[in-house]
This record gives C-alpha cells, structure tokens and sequence, in this order.
C-alpha cells in the first residue's frame, strides 16, 4: 500500500528507468564477457605449448562458456577436408557417442553449410534449428553425424570461422540439446564469435610453434645424419687397405644404426656370385654364430633368393613386417631352417652402388615386429650404403692395383736373377755363349766361344 501511495523514482520516470536497467544490464554482460575471454586467453596461452592440448582446451573452455557442447574442426591444407581436431561434452555417455559420430574427417562438397562458412566468414546461426535446413548428403560421415544430433534432440546450433590473418583455418561448431538449455541468441553468437578469435590465434601460434619445433628437430636429425656418415666415411677409409676389416667396419656400423643384425656379402667380380665369404654382425652375441651359420652355406647365384634379386636389380627391398617362417620362405631352401632361428620380424636388403655398379648387397634385419623399419631407417642406411660401396670398389682397385704392382715386382725380380745368372755363366767360361736377335745381330759373345772362333773381341 504505501509503495502503491508513494511510488518510487524509479516508477515515477517509467521508461527512463527502463533505460537505465538495459544499460546496467548491457554493462554487466560486457564485464562477463571481458572476464570470461581474458580467461579464456589466459588457458589457452597456457597450453600452447601442447597442440593437441590446446585444441582439448579450447573444446571444453567453449562449451562450458555456452554451457553445452563444442566441436572444433580444422581445415586440411587443401582446404578440401575438416578434421574433427577436439570435442567436449559434460556427459561422458554423450561425448563417446560423438567421438563415434565424427570418426573421419568432413569433405567440404558433401557440407554446404560449412563450406559456406568457411568461404564467406559468416557464421551459421540457427536458434531454433530446422534439420530441414540441412541439405541431404549421402556421405556415410555426414549420415551419421546428422542421426546423432537428432538422436540427442540438437535444438540450436552455432558455427563460426577460426580465422587469422583473413584465412579460415577452421571453425567451432557449438549445439543445445538439453531440455533445459535455452536456444543460442545474439549474445551467444558474440561470445561465441570473440572466443573463435581468441582459439584461432591460439591455435595458430601453437602450429608455427610445432612447426618451428619440428624444423628444429630435422635439423637436429640432419646434423647427427651428417655426423654419422663423416663417422662412417672416416672409419671405412682407415681401412680400405684391408678389405676384410672393412666388410666387418661396414658389418657393425649398418648393424648399430639400424640392426640387430647386419650381413655384407660381396659380389664376385665377374658379377654372378654373392660371396661365401663378407662379415656379419649381431647385437646378440648367442645369435651371431647362427647368422655366421647362414652366410657360410656357400655362394649364392645373383638372381636368387632375396640378396639374389637385390644384386640382380640393384633395388632396395623393405619388409616392415613378416613372420620369421615367411621370410626364411622367402630365402634358399637350404637356408631357410638357420633363417628362421632367427625370429627375424622386419628386414632390409639393400645394394651396395658404386658408380653404377653393383659391389655387393647388405641385408639387415630385426628380431620381432616391435620396430619394424621405416622409410626413414632405409635413407640412413642407404646413405651409410654409398659411402661403404665407394670404400669396398676404393679397396678392390686398391688391391688389384697391389697384386699388379707385386707380380710386376716379381717379373722384375725374375729378370734380375736370370741376368744374374747368365753373367755367372758367361764369366765362368766353361761354355761358349752368343747372345743374337732374330735379325743375327750379335749383342753378347763371351770369351770362351771367342777363343774357340778365333777371333778377338774387336773384330
């Protein structure tokens, strides 16, 4: 009664009163806002470090902020697909049944609508969501991800661009389901829109930073690969005036890098035949008598079994998995029950190239399927490779050039003996000795035959 009496100020002015409680109200949703992205900033610039971290954070920080769900999508580099990069929902039985939904990655024909975000900048804002809006597509990803929104009762939806630098790099995709939930409104779409901007720059500071980080990281990897093969170039030159030291040099510096085992087998110079004899390499001392075993079976004609056509065509061979039976399949007969003592689980066959040419094959291999070779472990032994072909062909012609310089030493030893024995002889004068061309030119005549000719030495 005595309000109805006296009114209030605030009754008595009516709309300016009206006015005054919109502007306290527009200031205490500005200050929520400033306190919620500042916040927001701050988490995320904490877990930049870390993209996949960030992407967590940026998914669970949104959707608390909008008080449901959040995707966040980042576009491939081709800008063809979108990734399903993180999600967030309260309900854990909800956020296995999205992981389901969003399992492969979105090909942007089969999504108009975030293809149009995307393209335009501007968002999708649905209150009240129709799925009729939603164009038909018979992408099996796009069916499935469609059944699960209507299975849960998605009521509105919000989708806005992460871009940075004018370039979309993604986007947010933002959804009601719950009962309880009111439709997303102009506010929802700001904040939405403000928090997107804070995400993409996060997010594209984290991907310079692991880019940067991965940069660093193949330099690193580069700088160690160079350092290895000066090691290795070092160490086969020290020894190339041993061809056996070498192939056992060669033997355990593949095997270290990249083994367990390592087997170097030379190729017979006419080019037919893998060497009985090479040098062999085992990390397992109790392993390394059998792989001695196996290379101790005789020479092995190129062309046949896996070293075989590996000299034969001078191409690497990559095995990242196989049981021990299939590959002592692979291999002789004969060999094939010392092979698969092995256990081996992943090999390597590789040429050893010199110019062009063939010197001999490396075969390296693994015990059990826990490390399979890569394409990476191919290069770096590819690369010790050419260096350990250049030394092997730098020892042969080393060695031929030896064994020529020693026979022609031989040669000469020989004439010298047999000059010194003729004198020997001639001087005795025991026998009469001529020594003539094929012309009758006469280039010795000892005293003896003189005498008996009567003649003398001038005449």
């Amino acid at each position: 009664m005595i309000a109805a009496k006296y009114p209030t100020k605030a009754a008595e002015n009516g709309p300016e009163a009206d006015s005054v409680a919109n502007v306290v109200e527009t200031c205490r949703r500005l200050e929520e806002r400033l306190r919620v992205l500042s916040e927001a900033m701050r988490t995320f610039s904490q877990t930049a470090a870390d993209s996949q971290q960030l992407l967590d954070t940026v998914a669970r920080r949104v959707a608390e902020v909008v008080k449901d769900q959040c995707v966040v999508m980042l576009l491939s580099d081709d800008g063809q697909t979108l990734t399903p990069a993180a999600m967030f929902d309260p309900d854990p039985e909800v956020l296995s049944g999205l992981h389901d939904a969003l399992d492969e990655p979105f090909r942007l024909e089969e999504y108009p609508i975030t293809r149009r975000v995307l393209e335009t900048s501007e968002p999708f804002f649905a209150p009240r969501l129709d799925f009729e809006q939603f164009p038909r597509s018979p992408a099996a990803a796009a069916a499935r991800y469609s059944a699960f929104m209507r299975g849960i009762g998605v009521h509105s939806m919000l989708i806005v661009p992460l871009r940075i630098h004018d370039r979309s790099i993604g986007e947010l995709t933002l959804v009601r389901f719950r009962p309880e939930a009111l439709p997303f409104d102009e506010h929802d779409l700001e904040l939405a829109q403000n928090l997107a901007a804070q995400a993409a720059l996060a997010i594209s500071n984290a991907q310079l930073l692991a880019a940067t980080r991965l940069e660093a990281a193949e330099r690193t990897r580069m700088a160690e690969r160079l350092r290895i093969l000066a090691d290795a170039s070092r160490e086969f030159s020290a020894t190339t005036d041993d061809q056996d030291r070498l192939l056992e040099a060669v033997a355990r510096r593949l095997g270290e890098l990249v083994g367990d085992m390592c087997v170097i087998r030379p190729i017979t110079q006419d080019g037919e035949w893998l060497e009985a004899t090479g040098a062999v390499y085992h990390r397992d001392p109790a392993l390394l008598a059998a792989t001695r075993e196996v290379m101790s079976l005789g020479r092995q004609r190129v062309g046949e079994g896996i070293s075989g056509r590996v000299a034969a065509t001078g191409e690497a061979v990559l095995t990242p998995t196989i049981s021990s039976s299939d590959f002592a399949a692979l291999n002789e007969p004969r060999r094939r029950p010392l092979i698969e003592r092995l256990g081996v689980g992943s090999a390597l066959a590789l040429p050893l190239l010199c110019r062009g040419k063939v010197v001999g094959v490396a075969n390296l291999a693994r015990r059990g399927s826990d490390r399979p070779y890569t394409e990476d472990d191919l290069h770096l032994a590819q690369s010790v490779a050419e260096h350990a072909a250049l030394a092997i062909a730098n020892a042969r012609s080393y060695a031929a050039e030896r064994a020529a310089r020693d026979a022609a030493e031989r040669a000469a030893q020989a004439v010298r003996q047999a000059k010194g024995r003729f004198a020997r002889l001639s001087d005795s004068s025991i026998i009469g000795i001529v020594v003539s061309d094929l012309d009758g030119y006469i280039s010795e005549i000892n005293d003896a035959l003189l005498a008996l000719l009567g003649y003398s030495r001038d005449e």
